[in-house]
Formats: structure tokens, C-alpha cells, sequence
């Protein structure tokens, strides 16, 4: 009962918030078309640059709506309050006759799944709309694979987009479904890597120079869109020709010497041991198949090297490198202090002693 209350009231206060914020865009509406009639004399004699668009409240409703995530059962709520209202009768009750996808979603079967490529051109032209003076722009890729519920083996393979250099937020260019990971990794990335071909060659006509700045992606990822081997693998390194050992239960890389990869090396098949098949990125000519897929560091360092030493140093037997129960409370209790000081875009602070 107590979580139902929740919801209504949530959806009151959303409802609320609404209200203000419309009234607050009809007021400055209003104050725009006082101003218009006041200079509209004095406009008639000069060019129509100066004609002021009217205000469509429906257009403003349905931005808002998508810029705050607002829901079709909030935003349905809205309308049937504003249809009370003797000027808002003509307004639809459903939010879904206002909210409207124009672009046609089209699907593509990509073993075992579907895909569907929502088009890098969109996102690249609105950045360059907003910095005229651009001469290039550099993207970032990531790509990765996470379930979607605990009690199902359904999964989402996202490309994402980012631009270097520009304050945004990332975007999704493509998205992949299905029980399982894609079966085909050229099939999967075939629409991205020609589109991006494409646009490329198209903005150089621009004097725009469209580049591939890097890959982030985990290991397991990285492996699967390069098409190599596993970093569990005795020919696994991405960054060196070392061949890995077997040593308790685990591949092993004990060699500092080895021979470093380079883009060449990797296109001409130098290591054949190392790849597993050829990806449709080595399309892409400006690509540095080593230097542009860089390091994972959450998962090498901070889950992986971190992890091994904080087990050393508070769980086991006792031993000279694990701590005293006091050093651990001391140390809990200077993470704990800092967690009001970390910024909002770590979303997992410290709660609780270790």
C-alpha cells in the first residue's frame, strides 16, 4: 500500500511541476507577443528576419516531455488536466497523439537477434550545427554487452557514440537483442562501418575531417569486435607478439621482451596465432587497429590489480602483509569521510566499513 501511495504522489508532484513550468512558458509566450505587437509598426518597413515565430505549446509540452523523461502515463495525466481548461480543448488525451516517431525503425536479422541502426549523420550534423567553425571532429566508441533481466538470458549489445572535445552526452548509434551475443561480429558493425565511410567522404567535401579517436571496451569485447583471440588465450595479448604459459590453472604472460603489435603487423597477419577471423573495422583505413583500442582500466586496475591487494591486505589468515582489524576500521573510516566529497558521476560511493 505504502509503495502505491508512492507512485500517486509522485506522479501529483511530476503533475505539479508540469503546470508551473507550462505556465511559466505561456507567460513568456505571452510577454513575446506584447512585445511583437509594440514594434510590429516599426517592423513593417524593414526584412521579415525580425518576425517572431508563434508559440506552440504543444511543441513545448512534447520537448519537455522528452528532454525530462516524462512517461506516457505522466505526460497522458497532463493533457487531461490542460483539456479541463476552456482554451486546451482541442488538446489529445493520450500523450502518444503528441509524442510521434516519425523515423521508421527498421530491423535487421543478425543471428540470434535482431538489430537496429538509428544512424550516425543525425548526431554528427546537429554538433556540427552548434560549432560552425569545426574542422574535425573526433568520435569515441563503446561497445558492450549486459543483460537486461536477472531472469532472462535476453541481451543488449549497444554502440555508442561520444565526441571528443565537446561537452554531450553519449549516444546510441546502433542496437543489437537477442538471447544471446551477436553470432556474426561483421554483420553486427557492417551498417556503422559503412555509414561511417560514407559520412567521412561526404565531410571531406566539407573541409571536415571525420576520425575514429578510439574503441573503449573490456577485453571480452575488444577480443570479439577485432576478431582475435581471448585475453585468456596463449596468443591473447593485444599490444604484443608474447606467447602466454599455463601455469596454475591460468595463461600466464611472463615475457617483458616481445615484439610490440603495430596496425600494419595486425592487417598483414604478422601473428596469424593472434586472429580468429577478419573484422569489417580494418575497412576503415584510418583506423590504428592497436593504438585506437586502448587498455580497459576499470577492469585491469581498479577490479583487477586494486581487488587482488585489498584481498591480501584484510581477508585470509594472518600473514605480514595482511592488516591489523584496527588499520582496517581507520581505513573504512577515511573512505566513508570522503564519500560527500566525490563527484556526481561516480554513482557508487562508500556506505559501509569494510
Amino acid at each position: 500500500m505504502s509503495q502505491k501511495r508512492k507512485v500517486i504522489v509522485g506522479r501529483r508532484r511530476i503533475q505539479q511541476i508540469a503546470a508551473r513550468e507550462v505556465a511559466l512558458a505561456f507567460s513568456k509566450s505571452t510577454e513575446n507577443k506584447l512585445y511583437a505587437n509594440q514594434t510590429s509598426t516599426d517592423s513593417e518597413h524593414t526584412d521579415n528576419e525580425s518576425d517572431i515565430k508563434p508559440f506552440n505549446l504543444l511543441e513545448s509540452l512534447k520537448e519537455w516531455a522528452l528532454t525530462h523523461g516524462i512517461n506516457h502515463s505522466q505526460f497522458s495525466s497532463l493533457l487531461k488536466l490542460l483539456r479541463r481548461h476552456d482554451c486546451h480543448q482541442t488538446f489529445p488525451a493520450d500523450s502518444r497523439s503528441v509524442i510521434k516517431a516519425h523515423d521508421k525503425v527498421v530491423e535487421k536479422c543478425v543471428e540470434p537477434g535482431k538489430y537496429v541502426h538509428f544512424h550516425l549523420y543525425k548526431f554528427v550534423e546537429s554538433y556540427i550545427s552548434r560549432l560552425p567553425e569545426v574542422k574535425q571532429l573526433a568520435l569515441q566508441i563503446n561497445i558492450d554487452g549486459l543483460p537486461l533481466f536477472k531472469s532472462s538470458a535476453v541481451h543488449v549489445w549497444p554502440i555508442l557514440g561520444y565526441v571528443v572535445g565537446v561537452s554531450c552526452e553519449p549516444f546510441v548509434i546502433g542496437l543489437y537483442c537477442g538471447s544471446k551475443k551477436p553470432g556474426s561480429v561483421n554483420k553486427y558493425l557492417e551498417q556503422f562501418v559503412q555509414e561511417f565511410i560514407s559520412l567521412k567522404e561526404k565531410l571531406l567535401l566539407r573541409n571536415i575531417d571525420l576520425q575514429l579517436h578510439s574503441f573503449i571496451c573490456d577485453a571480452p569485447a575488444k577480443a570479439f569486435i577485432k576478431g582475435i583471440k581471448g585475453h585468456t588465450g596463449y596468443f591473447g595479448c593485444d599490444k604484443c607478439e608474447v606467447e602466454g604459459e599455463y601455469i596454475n590453472n591460468r595463461v600466464v604472460y611472463l615475457k617483458n621482451n616481445a615484439r610490440e603489435r603495430d596496425d600494419i603487423s595486425f592487417r598483414t597477419r604478422r601473428d596469424d596465432e593472434h586472429h580468429l577471423q577478419t573484422t569489417v573495422l580494418e575497412e576503415i583505413s584510418t583506423l590504428d587497429m592497436i593504438k585506437c583500442f586502448p587498455a580497459d582500466y576499470m577492469h585491469l586496475i581498479c577490479l583487477g590489480v586494486v581487488r587482488k591487494l585489498l584481498t591480501v591486505w584484510i581477508k585470509g589468515k594472518p600473514s605480514s602483509h595482511k592488516l591489523s582489524g584496527k588499520k582496517i576500521s581507520e581505513l573504512s573510516d577515511v573512505l566513508i569521510s570522503y564519500a560527500p566529497h566525490i563527484v556526481s558521476e561516480f554513482q557508487r560511493k562508500p556506505r559501509w566499513s569494510i
